[in-house]
Parts: C-alpha cells; structure tokens; sequence
C-alpha cells in the first residue's frame, strides 16, 4: 500500500465500517429470506469490513514499516486534521521531518501514481450512472436465467452497489492525454498555477481547507512575490482533475526537494 492509499484508507475508514454494520443487520434480519449461501457471503463481508475497520491503525503501521514514506504519512495527516482518525505510537512520529532531496522524484510519482500535470475537472458522473445501469440491467438477466427471488436478488444488488461503491471511491481517476493546457503543472524549477510561475524558494506554506454547508474544499497557497511581499492563491479543488491527497503530497514533496526546506 503506498503512501497516497494509506492515507485515503484512513480518511474513508468510517465509510468502511458503516458499511460493514449495515451489511451485517441485513445479513442478520434476512437470514430467513435468502439462501444460505448468499447469507453466509454477506456475513463474512460485513465482519471483514468491520474488523479492517476496527485494526485499521495496525494494518497501516504494517504498511508504512516497509514503506520509504511513513514520516510523509504523519505530516500529511497531521496537516490534513485526519490524525485524529489514527492513533500515534509516540508523540515523535508528529514531528516527523521530510526527506526527499536525494530521492527519485519519478519513483515517488510512480509508487503513487501521480501526475505533475493538472487539467479542469472533467465531470465522471456518467460513468458512475452507465456502470449502474448496466450492473442493473446484468441484475435483472441473471435473476430471470436462474429464477432468483426478490430477496437474493436484493441482496445481489446492495453487494454489487456496495462494491461499484469501493471502486469508485479507491480507484485513481485516469487521465489520458489532453489537447487543454493544463492549468497547474509541477516542475523542479517552479510551480506553474494559473499562468503563474512561482519558484519553490518562494513558495512558503500550504493549507488546506475542509468543505462544508457553505463552501466547497480548498488548498491555499503562500508565497511571496519579487518584492517579498506575501501574496496567497486558493485552489477550489472541485474545479481541478486532481484529487485533495494527491495535490498535498505534490506539493510537499516538490517544496521539499526542490525549494528552500521551512518545515
């Protein structure tokens, strides 16, 4: 599990374990209504999810003992407020500093499947609609061909969902390659943002900024200009084809290795 997947594990850890307790109350209320077979399945998934739920804080401790990036893991957590969602083994590990001036920026970017090159936000809600249409549609040929009943048919259709879920929520968003000048692209010499170049020794800190009712999920940025005085740019991640964790850590690691270290 690379750094980028032990960080989104942890965020939608709850998303796990709801699903977990839901899946689990309807294997237990239905056991009368589905096969057996089927209720068995969708009580060992609720009991799997629930337990990666309960052990997520050892499994990704697992994870980051063979990883070359766990002190990126607890500064990004830390910045990102997730830390309250994972449990620290020493108050160390909060201070944990960033190394990367002697470390392949191209293996970083593979291990974490990232682009340095960021587009507009290209809407995938179709996807998602066609995906289920077509998985409903399967549904339904498949109960008529083995003359399934209400019941294992319903519950046919909540794992599938469930599972249509995960994929879309873990799965990295494919970019392929575009005619559009990219709006943000990373360089070792600058950061190139809306047809701003901004060195890294300029480039002094970053926040981000959590969504709520009235506003939608951000990353600031802080520089300063030739005359040093501090300007800011606010990036409205919903408007970008780039995902909140995977703009954080470019942004780190870039500013780390190729710009004056200020953390």
């Amino acid at each position: 599990m690379c750094v980028k997947n032990s960080i989104r594990f942890l965020e939608h850890s709850s998303f796990i374990a709801a699903t977990g307790f839901i899946l689990l109350v309807l294997a237990c209320n239905g056991g009368d209504q589905i096969g057996g077979d089927l209720h068995l399945v969708t009580f060992a998934v609720s009991v799997v999810l629930i337990l990666i739920s309960l052990f997520k804080n050892s499994i990704i401790r697992y994870q980051l003992s063979r990883s070359e990036h766990k002190n990126l893991f607890y500064y990004i957590i830390e910045r990102m407020q997730l830390d309250e969602n994972f449990s620290f083994t020493n108050e160390q590990m909060r201070n944990a500093s960033l190394n990367y001036r002697d470390y392949s920026t191209n293996d970083f970017l593979r291990d974490n499947s990232l682009s340095t090159q960021i587009g507009s936000r290209k809407s995938k809600s179709w996807r998602i609609i066609i995906t289920y249409v077509v998985f409903l549609i399967g549904m339904l040929l498949i109960s008529r061909i083995f003359s399934l009943d209400f019941d294992n048919c319903a519950m046919f259709v909540i794992l599938g969902a469930i599972g249509i879920g995960y994929y879309f929520l873990f799965s990295d968003t494919k970019r392929g390659s575009s005619k559009e000048e990219p709006l943000i692209s990373f360089h070792p010499s600058c950061l190139n943002i809306f047809n701003k170049k901004i060195s890294w020794d300029n480039l002094l800190d970053w926040r981000y900024n959590e969504g709520g009712k009235d506003r939608n999920s951000s990353v600031t940025l802080y520089y300063q200009n030739a005359n040093l005085d501090m300007k800011t740019i606010n990036i409205e991640l919903k408007t970008l084809n780039i995902s909140k964790i995977d703009l954080v850590l470019l942004l780190s690691v870039f500013k780390e290795k190729y710009g004056q270290s200020i953390y």
